[in-house]
């Protein structure tokens, strides 16, 4: 972390804000996703197993029409 500071302290104000809130950004998307997710095996397992068969029940695609192909 010491060459980062030291490289960032000539930088530019712009750029440092930038790097700060993208520092940022990363540890509250990772917050929000450990808060989403259930941590305990057993329930992230039923978790991830809700989550494929909704994603296949709604990604299927209905049956294709009857129709008889041109003559």
């Amino acid at each position: 972390m010491g060459s980062l500071s030291s490289t960032l302290a000539g930088a530019p104000w712009g750029i440092v804000l930038v790097v700060a809130l993208a520092g940022l950004l990363i540890v509250l998307a990772q917050t929000a996703i450990q808060g989403l997710i259930p941590q305990n095996s057993p329930d992230r397992l039923a978790w991830w197993q809700n989550y494929w068969s909704h994603r296949k029940a709604h990604t299927q695609d209905p049956a294709p029409p009857q129709h008889r192909p041109p003559a």
